[in-house]
Formats: C-alpha cells, sequence, structure tokens
C-alpha cells in the first residue's frame, strides 16, 4: 500500500499541466484552376510567308499565393493546305513555368506569365531550289505573354490572353531556325478548390 500510495503521489507531482486542446488550424494548399479554351496564332512560316493557325489550349495552374503560382500549359493549332501544298502545318506545344498577378480583384485579374519547354513543329517548307519538302522539329521553346482573367460567374473566368512564342522551325535550306510567333487566346477556367484543406 505505501508503494503504491508513493507512485501515486510522484506522477501528481512529476505530471504537466494539461491546457483545453482547441482543434489545429487547417493547413492552407494552393487554388487549383483549370482552363481550356480557343487560340490563333501568326505562324512565322518562312522568311516570306506567315501563316494563321487556329487551334485549342488548355492550362492548369496552381495559385501558391496570392501574387504568385505555377502553370502547365498544352497547345495545339493547325492550318490547313499551307503554301498551298495540299498539306497542314501544326504547333504541339508543351511549357510550364511561373504566373505572377500584380493585382487582385474580386472580378478582375491581371496577370503575367513565362513558360518554357518544348514545341513540336511539323508542316511543308518551300525550297530555295524550288518546290517543297516536310519539315518536322521537336525542340525546345519559349512563352511569355500577359493578359486578364474576368469573373463571369462563381468560380468560372473568362481568360483574355496575348503570348509571344519562340519556337524553331527549317528554312528553305533544311537548317534549324529560330520562329517568332504572336498568339491570342480566348479561354473559360474553373477554380476546382480553394485553399483546399491537406
Amino acid at each position: 500500500m505505501k508503494c503504491m500510495f508513493t507512485l501515486l503521489l510522484f506522477s501528481v507531482i512529476l505530471a504537466h499541466p494539461v491546457g483545453a486542446q482547441s482543434p489545429l488550424a487547417a493547413a492552407r494548399g494552393p487554388v487549383i484552376k483549370a482552363g481550356i479554351g480557343l487560340a490563333y496564332l501568326d505562324f512565322d512560316e518562312s522568311s516570306s510567308a506567315r501563316t494563321g493557325l487556329l487551334g485549342v489550349v488548355s492550362e492548369v495552374t496552381a495559385d501558391l499565393s496570392p501574387r504568385f503560382g505555377a502553370e502547365i500549359e498544352l497547345g495545339y493549332l493547325r492550318a490547313s493546305n499551307v503554301l498551298h501544298s495540299g498539306h497542314h502545318s501544326d504547333i504541339l506545344s508543351y511549357v510550364g513555368g511561373p504566373v505572377w498577378h500584380p493585382i487582385r480583384r474580386r472580378n478582375f485579374q491581371p496577370y503575367i506569365h513565362g513558360l518554357i519547354g518544348l514545341a513540336r513543329v511539323t508542316g511543308p517548307v518551300r525550297l530555295s531550289a524550288g518546290g517543297t519538302s516536310h519539315g518536322f522539329v521537336n525542340k525546345g521553346c519559349f512563352e511569355f505573354g500577359a493578359g486578364a482573367k474576368f469573373r463571369l460567374d462563381g468560380p468560372v473566368y473568362l481568360i483574355m490572353g496575348v503570348d509571344y512564342l519562340h519556337s524553331e522551325y527549317v528554312n528553305p535550306l533544311l537548317q534549324f531556325r529560330g520562329q517568332n510567333s504572336l498568339r491570342t487566346t480566348a479561354s473559360v477556367e474553373y477554380v476546382l478548390g480553394g485553399h483546399r484543406r491537406r
């Protein structure tokens, strides 16, 4: 009995005071958004010819803070009967990088992004010796641009943007050359979840 009393006394003396435990605050995660839309690209087909390509662009963005986020983008654009050759040209780009929102309002959010990745470019090439050949390039590219997001209803936004895309293609001598294109997009974006609990 003495032994039990001694153990009980020590446990009371050495016990730490315990306060009421409140629930832990939930961790705040990134805001995930996904969008898809139409795009028009002014394609630098050759040094003397430009072609308009139409297609789709899709993107997924994770807002890591109110001002900064990360974006991945996939775009496919195409034009038919390029250079009157009976063949099409297309560009498949897959890029990613940071996005910055200089200001943020409930219904209006301008953005600037800079993306880097790869672009697969195919299509006819007018040869310097006459006739045409088929070009295929899958090399590095980069894209930067700006635009704005306008809230339509609830978690749905309309995105209007303009981007400069630098990729590579082949010249009439079938050598690689830099290619500069301007792209305009109109997309619809849906906010999948805002500051979701982890």
